[in-house]
């Protein structure tokens, strides 16, 4: 079958067969072995392959399903790259951790089974499956690491785990479908551009410091139309200090707008900036954030009427209409 086998090494495939069965005498199938097999289609590995070498099914094009059996103890970096037909993969439980690269540019990849004890995401592991649309990370996994979900841009639910500690650079950079995204308290760490998903995204990050960096390349500036925005947001821990005016504005409508608890940073820079937060609220009709403004006596009745001519909505009218008059003061003097 165009096999090339030295002792129980699978030194390299050259056939034009469709279906492989790799021979049991098989034990590690060695780097770049079937790289370049544009016929192939789908491969049986037998329970006798402990090791899967670097970039084993490189550019294997028509390759379309794989599963490594659980005796496999040590897989290589880039296994599947470009493999771009590859619907199905299963990995091994015995391994670690997704290595580098492992499914760098599967464009059709739907379904994966990550190792359930993995550790670690690998670096660029998933950057370019535009087709996956979720993913289960096991309990264990403690690190995203640089671009390992990059352009999954079909990604529309992950659930990071308790006890995930670091989120390295770009690791979900361009993951536009993504929605929702919690962070767990157990993160320490968030890359460059690691949250930049540059859609619209409910984000939750509560035990650390959210900085633009991490959210858009281009450091919150507008080109064209803003890429990147949150919504419905509570960061507590986000340090305006890294943020232009527009873009802080647009963080203190979301925190108006999903207000649990006080926050001495936002508090400040919207007692400064409540005209300009009017304004955003009022074109973007954010009624929640308006309606913190009010419950926490934070504008006064001639700052709402000095908008009303702006506002159609007949109930918000309304309300702002029975809106008590006079000074109210700034959200700090109810810290």
């Amino acid at each position: 079958m165009g096999f090339t086998i030295s002792g129980t090494h699978l030194k390299q495939y050259s056939g034009n067969d469709a279906h492989v069965v790799i021979p049991e005498q098989v034990r590690i199938i060695d780097d770049y072995a079937f790289s370049n097999a544009s016929s192939l289609v789908s491969v049986t590995i037998p329970r006798s392959v402990t090791e899967i070498g670097t970039r084993v099914f490189y550019a294997c094009e028509n390759l379309q399903e794989v599963e490594i059996p659980d005796s496999v103890r040590f897989l290589g970096s880039g296994t599947f790259v470009r493999c771009t037909s590859l619907v199905h993969a299963k990995l091994p439980d015995g391994i670690s951790s997704v290595p580098n690269s492992t499914f760098f540019g599967c464009t059709a990849l739907k379904q994966v089974n990550i190792p359930h004890q993995a550790m670690r995401i690998g670096e660029s592991a998933f950057s370019g499956c535009s087709s996956l649309e979720d993913v289960q990370l096991p309990d264990t996994v403690k690190i995203l690491d640089k671009h390992s979900f990059q352009g999954c841009r079909a990604l529309k639910k992950l659930v990071l785990p308790d006890g995930l500690t670091r989120i390295e650079d770009g690791a979900l950079k361009d993951c536009v479908s993504l929605r929702e995204l919690d962070i767990p308290s157990s993160v320490t760490w968030a890359g460059i551009d690691s949250l930049a998903v540059n859609g619209t995204i409910a984000l939750r990050a509560p035990d650390f410091f959210v900085h633009d960096v991490m959210l858009d390349s281009r450091h919150g500036s507008l080109y064209n139309r803003r890429p990147y925005r949150l919504d419905h947001a509570f960061l507590p821990h986000v340090d305006l200090s890294f943020w232009n005016n527009e873009d802080r504005c647009m963080l203190a409508v979301c925190y108006l707008e999903t207000f649990i608890d006080n926050v001495k940073e936002y508090d400040a820079w919207i007692a400064a900036h409540k005209g300009e937060c009017l304004e955003m609220i009022v074109s973007e009709k954010r009624w929640d954030a308006l309606r913190t403004c009010m419950n926490q006596s934070f504008v006064t009745k001639d700052d709402l009427l000095s908008v009303i001519d702006q506002i159609h909505d007949p109930v918000i009218r309304a309300e702002i209409l029975a809106y008590g008059s006079g000074s109210s003061g700034s959200l700090l003097d109810l810290l």
